[in-house]
């Protein structure tokens, strides 16, 4: 969360409007840009991104208090996403907007794409649903196995206990 709120501060205080600052030529920028709606600028009134914030934050702590919440991975991620979530919240609160200062670049000259500027806040919401995804995908790939590991087990029991007779 401080990362974000401090690198936000920086990037508005010390960066020009209308001014592209290159970083890496042609694939990461710095450009100021305020964001009234939603995931990549789409338009939705403040009370709805503020009422939707609130939302996701309280079910992330909610989560965090139960017994799945506790495993360190879990918490890891959530801690992302919650970070992310306030990050955005505070801006929301503060200015009506989301103050967003990254712009990254998807493909090759002349062809590329410019993504929708975005924030550390943006980043860590990404990072924390790519780390739930990948944690979920990895759980049940460990349920299947040990369901085919049980049923395999019965099934060579049942096959031993008919042949016996």
């Amino acid at each position: 969360l401080a990362a974000d709120l401090v690198t936000k501060w920086a990037a508005f205080h010390f960066l020009r409007w209308g001014v592209r600052y290159p970083v890496i030529s042609g694939f990461f920028d710095l450009e100021l840009a305020l964001n009234y709606g939603v995931v990549f600028g789409l338009p939705a009134p403040i009370w709805l991104t503020i009422l939707v914030s609130l939302i996701a934050g309280t079910v992330v702590i909610w989560y965090l208090r139960t017994d799945r919440g506790r495993a360190p991975v879990v918490q890891l991620y959530l801690a992302f996403i919650l970070s992310g979530v306030i990050g955005n919240l505070v801006d929301r609160l503060a200015i009506g907007a989301v103050r967003d200062f990254i712009l990254l670049y998807v493909g090759k000259y002349p062809k590329q794409h410019r993504w929708p500027n975005f924030n550390i806040a943006d980043a860590f919401i990404l990072v924390g649903v790519v780390l739930a995804m990948i944690q979920f995908i990895l759980t049940d790939e460990k349920k299947e196995a040990k369901q085919g590991d049980k049923a395999g087990g019965e099934t060579a029991g049942k096959s031993a206990k008919s042949g016996t007779q």
